[in-house]
């Protein structure tokens, strides 16, 4: 599950910011600002009916696909 989750946020940011990532990737020095983030924070949760907690919401949890992936498997077990 955890590669299929790699690949959807891949692609989410593929179609949505132009950018092509790899896991570990830093998502702030391929290009993605600020107001980037907090759209990908939106697609993620409409995508996957979760909602991160205010805690979540911070630069690391969003820096890489990885600690993305890690934080949509915390709010699935929620």
């Amino acid at each position: 599950m955890e590669k299929q989750l790699e690949k959807n946020i891949q692609t989410l940011i593929a179609e949505h910011f132009s950018v092509e990532a790899g896991k570990t990737d830093n998502l702030y020095l391929l290009g993605l600002m600020p107001r980037d983030i907090v759209k990908l924070v939106y697609l993620i949760e409409s995508k996957f009916n979760i909602q991160f907690s205010e805690s979540e919401l911070t630069q690391v949890t969003f820096d890489s696909i990885a600690n993305i992936v890690s934080a949509i498997n915390l709010c699935m077990k929620k």
